[in-house]
């Protein structure tokens, strides 16, 4: 955790911030380095990028000195400051936890997201807290009420960076930017445009990951970085639930389930804590933990089992929340939903039930804990050694603080997207190349990334994808179709969140004394009246008749067993694992980079490594089967043949390879997920991100390695077992 700072420190910081000191820090508060790094920079305008773990101070770091700064126009109600989060959660969880300094400090703020639709105009505010699809409503409709801004934050930009959101996001920092110094700005006293200032932007995140990639990208390629490091120290302890034999008359799901339970449990005994935050593998998980507590004796939490995740309702998410906050014994069973910082109050132990897929979610994870012992106690969970060894390589990263991050290629549908939100934006509706191309950001606009023409390629794509219609006036400017002004009524037009997979129906859950909603199950859930399931770590039990779109619950305080169900959540999608950290790892197991090791099964099958990652993957298994070799299976690690794996020489040249995979561009698009816009994109287009992506992992790279195969030692053997077995 971040130190805190010397006596001169803290009167150098209590100095700077004179006005605003004592809403923010109190007089016995003893400042952390990251908040003391951060002063100076701020006061004094300059873009910075603020990284620092979870629970460290990061959102009072950058909060007071902009506040001191622009103190007097806020007061006055004058927007001057809009935080953008990447989630509706933490975005009423930021309102919460600031809402007291700037109040101190007679400042208003204001939360406009899709959850409080609240118009700018409604009241004066210093402060405007919402979501990036928020603020791209906002550009759209509501231009003109955000002329006043002088500072933009991205909070927690870890969660959208490397996605079509991040993508997009970049994309609206420029354009607000651009309005904030329009002609229609400098006519107005105070602008930043009249004040010929620049926006001061600040990107705030706990796992930094290329610096400079991140200044490149959100903070117009210059900004200072100011970095406390990953926690420094941390308890790291691995277990292997083994009691699963042990109860013969549970289904192996329960069971596992309740082995990994008991070992939680025991964890904290042991450890003497109090509450403890789970990560789970999937939603389905959560839910089978919590309902496995009723086989559960000497459990220190009562009744006080949660679980946490997209599937809940928010009502019931925020109740989570609330309860597992407020509880002195607790724990809560997540997915990735309490990575970032949500108060849900002081935990004093992590667990994982499975290694995750990179360096970053792993410092996310053990940064939850540790606030009141100051040093984080973490549980990693595995069944397998291949399991314990992905643990070793986190905590080994952790340690060396390395920076493996990931950050793919823009994404162009993105661009189909805002060529939409544009048009929404111009009153007459209409949108040219020059008007798209000049909100890109800076690195985009050369003939590496983006040129002119390559704008005009994206407007013809969303023309024959049907959003835009040609103007009528000149070839190159086009205007809003019917179809694209019925979505943007409807505020269909301004995400880049990519749909549930499989595009099942949902079915709502629920409470029918309550009358709200507890969350969605997916379409294939098969219950009965009188079933029984948990859900947000509550029991109920289903009434009446189940509609097709509609389940009817009650409460069950002590669900019958006999009637106990498992619930089916719709899937979002594998997280990935990116090419760098897979390499690292083969690296850490001692595979050799430079050929593919293999080792033949009992079944004949035969295993050969390549630690390429899940994009990576799926580029392989597309190319074994363009070549002819069936029955391939691939995971991020391996690939599994029932033959003899002989690739053809076409996939070791890089003009030959291209072939390959233009011919199957539109099949490798649905997999790897290039944005929900991507459908709009031409085959010229289609093309070259498909092309991106695959020089992005290194893939000629990496089939290079099948040129010279080598037979496994048993070791490596031993562990290519254990990696196919995750297939």
């Amino acid at each position: 955790m971040s130190l805190g700072t010397g006596t001169q420190e803290r009167r150098s910081m209590a100095t700077s911030l004179r006005r605003v000191w004592g809403a923010f820090y109190g007089r016995f508060y003893e400042p952390r380095s990251i908040q003391f790094q951060a002063i100076q920079p701020l006061l004094r305008g300059e873009n910075v990028l603020l990284a620092s773990c979870t629970a460290s101070g990061k959102t009072e770091a950058y909060l007071a000195p902009l506040t001191e700064r622009w103190l007097e126009p806020m007061q006055r109600g004058e927007l001057c400051l809009a935080i953008v989060c990447p989630t509706r959660a933490l975005a009423n969880d930021l309102v919460k936890r600031i809402t007291g300094p700037l109040e101190r400090c007679r400042i208003k703020i204001l939360l406009r997201t899709g959850d409080h639709p609240t118009p700018l105009n409604s009241r004066k505010c210093g402060v405007l807290v919402t979501t990036l699809e928020s603020l791209d409503s906002l550009l759209c409709r509501h231009a003109s009420n955000l002329l006043s801004i002088k500072a933009l934050v991205l909070e927690e930009l870890h969660v959208a960076e490397g996605t079509a959101r991040g993508d997009q996001l970049a994309v609206l920092v420029s354009r607000l930017d651009t309005l904030l110094h329009c002609d229609k700005a400098r006519e107005f006293p105070g602008t930043l445009g009249q004040l010929g200032l620049p926006m001061q932007r600040l990107a705030v995140t706990a796992t930094p990951g290329n610096a400079e990639i991140i200044k490149k990208k959100y903070l117009a390629g210059l900004a200072r970085f100011v970095e406390a490091g990953p926690p420094g120290n941390f308890h790291v302890e691995l277990r292997c639930p083994s009691d699963t034999e042990a109860w013969d008359n549970l289904e192996i799901s329960a069971a596992r389930a309740l082995a990994f339970l008991r070992c939680c449990v025991q964890f904290c005994l042991d450890k003497r804590c109090r509450k403890m935050l789970v990560f789970v593998r999937s939603r389905a998980e959560a839910e089978l933990l919590v309902a496995s507590k009723k086989y559960l004796t000497g459990s220190p939490f009562g009744e006080a089992f949660f679980s946490h995740h997209s599937s809940l309702g928010t009502e019931q998410r925020e109740r989570v929340e609330k309860l597992f906050a407020e509880r002195q014994y607790a724990i809560c069973f997540a997915t990735s939903t309490l990575e970032v910082g949500i108060d849900i109050g002081d935990v004093d132990a992590v667990a994982l039930t499975a290694p995750p897929a990179d360096l970053n979610s792993f410092l996310q994870r053990i940064g939850r804990s540790g606030r009141r012992h100051n040093i984080p106690f973490v549980l990693g969970l595995y069944e397998t050694e291949f399991e314990r060894y992905q643990y070793e390589h986190l905590i080994l990263a952790a340690v060396e603080r390395r920076r493996l991050s990931d950050h793919p290629p823009f994404l162009s549908s993105v661009l189909i997207q805002q060529s939409v939100s544009l048009a929404c934006q111009n009153p007459k509706h209409f949108i040219d190349s020059r008007s798209l191309y000049s909100r890109l950001p800076a690195y985009l606009r050369d003939e590496q990334h983006c040129c002119l023409q390559d704008c005009q390629k994206i407007l013809q794509s969303a023309c024959e994808g049907g959003w835009l219609e040609s103007s009528g006036h000149t070839p190159e400017t086009y205007v809003l179709s019917a179809r694209a002004l019925e979505a943007f009524d409807r505020g269909e037009t301004h995400h880049n969140i990519t749909k549930v997979v499989g595009g099942r129906a949902q079915i709502a859950v629920v409470d029918k004394l309550q009358g709200r909603t507890i969350g969605v199950l997916s379409g294939k859930s098969n219950f009965l009246p009188g079933d029984c399931f948990y859900i947000g770590g509550t029991g109920y039990r289903v009434l009446g008749e189940v509609s097709a779109n509609q389940l009817s619950v009650a409460r069950e305080e002590h669900p019958d067993p006999r009637r106990l169900r498992s619930c089916n959540f719709a899937s979002s999608g594998l997280p990935k694992s990116s090419e760098p950290w897979t390499s690292d790892f083969a690296k850490f197991l001692q595979f050799p980079p430079d050929c593919s090791v293999w080792v033949q099964c009992d079944t004949r099958e035969i295993i050969y490594s390549h630690f390429m990652g899940t994009v990576g993957s799926i580029f392989l298994r597309c190319i074994c089967t363009d070549v002819g070799i069936a029955d391939v299976k691939v995971n991020d690690y391996v690939l599994v043949c029932s033959q003899e794996l002989k690739l053809p020489s076409s996939c070791f040249n890089g003009e030959a390879l291209k072939v390959i995979l233009r011919h199957n561009a539109s099949q490798l698009a649905d997999r790897l997920d290039l944005g929900p816009w991507s459908s709009c994109l031409s085959d010229e287009l289609l093309e070259k991100e498909v092309l991106k992506l695959a020089w992005h992992v290194r893939l000629l790279e990496h089939l290079q390695q099948f040129k010279n195969l080598q037979q496994a030692t048993i070791e490596q053997a031993r562990r290519l077992y254990q990696a196919a077995a995750l297939l």
